[in-house]
This record gives structure tokens, sequence and C-alpha cells, in this order.
């Protein structure tokens, strides 16, 4: 395939992809963590968006509750807590920068602790405010196509907890791997892109952003 230029390339050495991985338990999701924490990867930084027990009433209807945010620091969630299982391996470092950890309250979908990038996505806008934030707010920090993050919101709503990892795009098939391994969800989306990550190494030095996997996900 010849180079192409223009408006819409990226470079692809010059980039990071996000992996995602959806758990059906804090322990396993956990888990994860703690063997990317045994790799020698190129991480740039981790979310994490869980339920929070610590204030979820499941006889309670959040379709219209109002949007809630306070901040936290790492040290104010225990193990005890979904948060703090996962969160708890994240605020050593190794594995890029805890940018933000905070619990919410998402209108149809309740109260949640999330940490990371995801966290300045959910309270940047007026959109925090709705029933779709979760979702846009996937769309924008990781560029998951609509129809995916929609699928992701369901799993959170239904109280299980989502990782979603910055890296090297050579290594995204790796963390993916150590997702799946560690138990993650495994989904069936289309596969409509020219290129994924898998041959990254063989991509040609330019490739048009429509033709790229635009995240990595466990199938």
């Amino acid at each position: 395939m010849d180079d192409v230029t223009g408006a819409n390339d990226v470079t692809p050495m010059d980039d990071s992809v996000t992996v995602i991985g959806i758990f059906d338990t804090p322990e396993a999701a956990r888990s994860a963590v703690d063997r990317l924490r045994d790799r020698n990867l190129d991480i740039r930084d981790v979310s994490v968006v869980e339920r929070d027990l610590r204030r979820y009433n499941p006889e309670y209807d959040y379709t219209n509750a109002e949007f809630e945010y306070q901040e936290y620091s790492p040290e104010e969630f225990g193990d005890e807590t979904m948060g703090g299982l996962v969160i708890g391996g994240l605020a050593g470092g190794t594995l890029g920068a805890l940018a933000g950890l905070g619990a919410l309250v998402i209108p149809g979908i309740g109260p949640l602790v999330a940490a990371g990038p995801l966290v300045g996505a959910l309270v940047g806008g007026a959109a925090g405010a709705t029933t779709g934030a979760l979702i846009g707010a996937l769309i924008e920090a990781f560029e998951v196509p609509e129809e995916h993050a929609r699928t992701y919101g369901e799993q959170i709503r239904q109280g299980k907890t989502m990782v979603a990892v910055r890296v090297d795009p050579a290594q995204a098939y790796i963390v993916r791997d150590v997702f799946r391994d560690a138990g993650a969800e495994r989904f069936d989306f289309e596969n409509q892109y020219r290129y994924t990550y898998e041959n990254y190494d063989r991509w040609p030095q330019n490739v048009r952003e429509e033709e790229r996997e635009p995240y990595v996900w466990v199938r």
C-alpha cells in the first residue's frame, strides 16, 4: 500500500492506543493490574471505573438522580472497597500516573468510583449531568465507537469493573492477552478495520485514521 498524507492521517510511531477490559469482579480486575505490573510495558496511563458499593442502593431508581462528583486521594480508598481493591494496585505509580480519582453519581447508572483520564471526561462538561455521560466519556477519552461504548456502559451499570490502559501500540495486544488471561469478558464486535495492532509491526509509515483500530478490545 502506498503511503498517504492528509488531515486524517496518523503516524503510528508517534501514537498510543487504549486497551479496554471488562471484568466480572474487582478481584479479577486487580489480578489484571497486578499482572501488568509484572511486565516491562510502556504504559502511559490507566483508568478504572466501577460501581461504588459503599453508596449503591439496588432498590433506588437512579434514572433521574442528580450528577455528583467528589475528588479523593488514593489513601481514602481502602482495599475493603471495590474502588480501593483495584485503585490500590495503581497507586504505586509503576503503571503510569494516577491522574484523577473520585466518586460520582451518574444519572441512569448510579454511584461509581473512577480513576485516571476517564474522570476528566466524565466531569469536564455538561454531558456529566446526563444519562449518556459514561458513553460520551468513553468515546471522548478512548475513541471507542458508540456501539462499543453503549455495551461497556451497560456492563458497568450491571456492576462490572472496567480497566482501560493506554499503551505503546506495539504492546497493545500483549495487554489484551493479559486481560484475557485474567478473565476479561470477550466481545464479538465487528472488526471492520484494515489495520489492527496485532500486526502493528507491518503497518506502512502512515495509516489513515479510519482504516486502523481506534482502540483494542478483548475478543
